[in-house]
């Protein structure tokens, strides 16, 4: 660029900082576990001469780490001044700034400070016994012991744990409604006669996360869903599914389960998954029969239930497993045995929930 000018005489440009700075930094005692900020604004803008500053594409930003000495770990972005911003991400788990929340201003450095802590409630208690109140429990780590529920609507939070059993149902959810907290990353599995998750007939379950960086795998073993229905037991409850991310294996002992509903010709209650990602597997003993990712297993003669669960998503991703494809097994809905083929899918989603489906557990959907 050629600036003329008199000669001796300086040349005054007018530039003027016509974006603001957003700094988010953290505290509290799972700060050091952030790998992501981002926040809710403006993606682009347009400006005349440094004035009228206009913003569109309200979106989320990804803020970008800095460290500062003395200020330490921080997160930054450039944003349209004016514009109040409201919403926040941390690792995938939304939040909302206190308040009217922050407006930057221009030219300027807006700092705001989060506290990142756990979420597992203060009063909340570890698991000695059968649980049938509505208390808060706490599961950290490795435990080699079921959870029994047998009423009530407990919250069970589960932090980073691994829960492990060699016989029987991992939870096993025998009455009562309670909801399982899931924070970090979570597996649930036994080793033989049962499912991850268990819920009796008129029992509900509600798995919910704070994002969808949370997970929880379930694994069945023996003839079982991941989650839902297990041989040995009568039809499965509701279940609910939120904010979360669910990885749920069925198992194959004499016959064939789904990741998600019921055995046998057992029936199970409503599934809905709400906001959430979804990878459910079915099972198959090859040249014989095959399960959907998601819906009714079925008995060692080849009957499966006669009525389907119904399966609803909103806002949600689901990826469903099963080893026949669309003209056998259903991939979401009944099962397949010799000659007989699957039944019709009673799965109905939203316009902003995607279904993939796949033949196997490879990750290439047939559609």
């Amino acid at each position: 660029m050629l600036f003329i000018g008199i000669e001796n005489s300086p040349v005054v440009l007018g530039f003027t900082h016509v974006l603001a700075k957003v700094r988010v930094t953290l505290q509290g005692d799972q700060a050091d576990k952030v790998t992501d900020v981002e926040i809710q604004s403006y993606t682009s803008c347009t400006h005349t001469n440094g004035t009228n500053i206009q913003g569109s594409n309200e979106s989320w930003i990804t803020m970008k780490e800095c460290d500062y000495h003395g200020i330490g770990k921080c997160w930054e972005a450039n944003v349209v001044p004016g514009h109040p911003i409201t919403d926040f991400q941390v690792n995938g788990t939304e939040g909302k700034f206190n308040g009217d929340g922050i407006t930057p201003l221009e030219a300027k450095i807006n700092t705001i400070t989060l506290t990142v802590k756990s979420v597992v409630p203060e009063d909340a208690k570890e698991i000695t016994g059968d649980i049938s109140d509505n208390s808060n429990y706490v599961v950290r780590g490795t435990r080699n012991e079921a959870i029994n529920i047998i009423g009530g609507s407990p919250a069970i939070c589960l932090e980073n744990a691994n829960i492990n059993v060699s016989n029987g149902n991992a939870i096993n959810i025998m009455g009562g409604n309670p909801t399982i907290h899931v924070q970090g990353d979570n597996s649930i599995s036994t080793n033989n006669n049962g499912a991850g998750v268990y819920v009796a007939k008129n029992s509900n379950v509600t798995i919910m996360g704070h994002g969808r960086n949370d997970v929880m795998t379930a694994q069945a073993g023996g003839d079982a869903a991941g989650i839902g229905g297990c041989s040995n037991q009568q039809d499965c409850g509701t279940i609910n599914i939120s904010n979360v991310t669910v990885i749920a294996r069925g198992s194959r002992l004499l016959y064939c389960s789904p990741g998600i509903g019921s055995t046998q010709t057992d029936q199970c209650g409503d599934i809905t998954i709400d906001n959430a990602t979804v990878h459910a597997y079915g099972t198959e003993m090859p040249n014989t029969c095959a399960c959907p990712g998601i819906g009714a297993g079925l008995d060692i003669s080849g009957s499966t239930g006669t009525v389907l669960p119904n399966v609803t998503g909103n806002n949600s991703e689901v990826h469903t497993h099963t080893h026949r494809g669309s003209s056998y097994a259903d991939y979401i809905g009944l099962s397949y045995f010799l000659v007989r083929g699957g039944g019709q899918a009673r799965a109905t989603t939203d316009n902003t929930s995607v279904v993939y489906k796949y033949t196997g557990d490879g990750n290439t959907p047939d559609q």
